[in-house]
């Protein structure tokens, strides 16, 4: 604020266009690990897979080895590494499961469902139920292989109201492997498409799962299509319309055998890894279409970065994250993080193996703590649970300044005030109920204040007011500010000011940060160049 006999403020006026670069802050994390697999009775080892949660509170999770007869076993664990329990051991055998490689739990209210590779009257597999607190274990379906069954179950099943969706690696008439769909009560095992490769057809789905959308079923398979490299396929839920979406090629530009994990729609978009492929043959994050166009590597392993992924991709916000089973520092693995663009590839974690190592499935995600599994590593070198926590989570690209208005006193580095107008990606149905909302305009922290107790989005605070709200038709939320006078300052030499007297004709001022701090997630922006014109006293982009 300005005293008597200070110079006069000089009026800026800084106008941001609505594409402008987002930097992201570092996002701060912890690893834990929660459990370290030991084997032998009472215990697991050796998971393929990934955890599933409940309330929050209580993981779920196979592992493919362990219990009395070391052919595997079903726990839980609590999320904060406590009470550890072996809920069944498998037996294999006639009414029972054995080896669950590649295979992930399926959630269910109080019942989880799953399959073994091998186990029941043929060895070949078994689909099973079993409730959360380890009653009432049941074989749901034992494979039989041939013609009308499948054979060597692959990854985790799909469940849409009372029928679960699922495929083997083998079965079905030509031994290729299958899609089928089965009531939770056991009755109705229907195959919906039998692969028989070539140029129009999947085969061998390795160790992957199905993704449902309406009804339509989205998978990858190991084999099959043109170059018998694996292909991408929809596929109605009754079995018809069955659709190569893609056929990989390997090498630069394509993936080449999708081994392990699920793809993940999002709008009209599926993302997804494949084992290899790409120019150093370690494998590639891709992107496509849902009608099979616009296919596009989006990240290259390379190795150092990752290598040889085996699972699915996580998506928060903007954001995936996901882990490879090899590569980074001691190539046992890596966890890592990248935009839905492909940009700001990040290593998150490195394994070294005392911590875990070559993870064999994807990261499930509880608020901003991500938890998994490797199949070794841990004091055994058995395997571990681990939790990896994020924190300040930064989205991508989800704060675009419209306006931002000031009168700036440079002989004091103050403010007579700021308005602020822009615009927020927090998706649909976000909740703002009692959410605290901070905003920061050149480096300091000035209005700061909690939201309304019903989520209306409007707040005052010692240092100004603010609005946000949901727009329908973009839908995105609009924030408006009003900063009071001297409610912020800055230090302009660090924006392009030689000091920070009277700015000179055409002076540019680069990299103004904005910051929009809601609840504990931050929304970072800087304005891409602007310079002041001492005649005016207003501002524009940098030419």
């Amino acid at each position: 604020m300005r005293k008597s006999g200070q110079p006069s403020c000089f009026q800026i006026s800084l106008l941001a266009a609505l594409c402008f670069v987002v930097a992201l802050s570092p996002a701060q994390a912890q690893y834990t690990n929660l459990h370290d697999f030991v084997g032998g009775a009472g215990d697991g080892l050796a998971p393929y897979g990934s955890p599933v949660i409940s309330g929050g509170t209580t993981l779920y999770g196979m592992t493919s080895n362990g219990g009395a007869t070391n052919y595997g076993v079903i726990f839980r664990i609590n999320t904060d590494g406590t009470d550890y329990t072996n809920l069944h051991e498998f037996a294999g055998g006639v009414g029972d499961g054995d080896y669950p490689y590649g295979n992930s739990l399926t959630l269910s209210n109080t019942a989880l469902y799953g399959m073994t590779r091998l186990g029941g009257g043929s060895n070949y597999g078994v689909i099973f139920s079993i409730n959360t607190d380890g009653t009432g274990y049941t074989n749901l379906h034992s494979f039989t292989g041939g013609a009308g069954d499948g054979k060597y179950s692959s990854g985790y099943l799909t469940l849409s109201g009372d029928r679960l969706y699922g495929m083997t690696f083998n079965g079905g008439a030509t031994n290729g492997g299958v899609i089928f769909k089965i009531n939770t009560d056991g009755t109705g095992y229907t195959n919906l498409h039998e692969f028989i490769g070539g140029a129009n057809d999947g085969m061998a789905p390795a160790a992957c799962s199905l993704t449902l959308s309406n009804d339509t079923l989205y998978g990858m398979t190991f084999n099959g299509g043109t170059a018998d490299h694996g292909v991408i396929f929809s596929i109605n839920t009754d079995g018809s319309g069955y659709t190569n979406l893609h056929s990989f090629t390997g090498g630069a530009g394509d993936g080449e055998y999708p081994y392990g994990g699920s793809l993940t729609l999002s709008n009209d978009t599926l993302y997804g890894m494949t084992y290899s492929g790409g120019a150093s043959y370690d494998g590639v994050i891709f992107r496509i279409n849902t009608d099979g166009t616009g296919y596009t590597n989006l990240h290259e392993f390379v190795g150092d970065d990752g290598k040889w992924p085996r699972g699915s991709l996580t998506l928060d916000g903007a954001t995936f994250y996901g882990m490879t089973q090899y590569g980074g520092v001691s190539n046992v693995g890596v966890i890592f993080s990248i935009n839905t663009d492909g940009t700001s590839y990040t290593n998150l974690h490195e394994f070294v193996g005392d911590d875990g190592g070559n993870p064999f499935g994807s990261l499930t995600l509880d608020g901003t703590t991500f938890y998994g599994m490797t199949q070794i590593g841990g004091v055994s070198d058995a395997g571990v649970v681990f939790a990896y926590a994020l924190e300040n989570v930064t989205p991508t690209a989800p704060l675009t300044v419209i306006k931002l208005q000031t009168k700036l006193n440079f002989a004091k580095e103050a403010s007579d005030g700021c308005n602020l107008s822009a615009t927020m990606d927090l998706g649909t149905g976000y909740d703002l109920t009692n959410k605290t909302i901070a905003v920061d305009v050149g480096g300091t922290t000035n209005v700061t204040f909690a939201l309304d107790a019903k989520g209306k989005g409007r707040g005052t605070g010692e240092y100004g007011s603010c609005k946000l709200a949901y727009n329908k038709r973009t839908g995105l939320y609009a924030l408006n500010a009003k900063m009071k006078k001297g409610s912020w300052q800055t230090a302009w030499s660090d924006y392009g000011m030689v000091n920070s007297n009277v700015p000179k004709p055409g002076i540019l001022i680069t990299n103004f940060p904005v910051t929009v701090t809601l609840g504990e997630t931050n929304y970072v922006g800087t304005a891409p160049g602007l310079h002041y014109t001492a005649k005016t006293g207003k501002s524009g982009l940098a030419k």
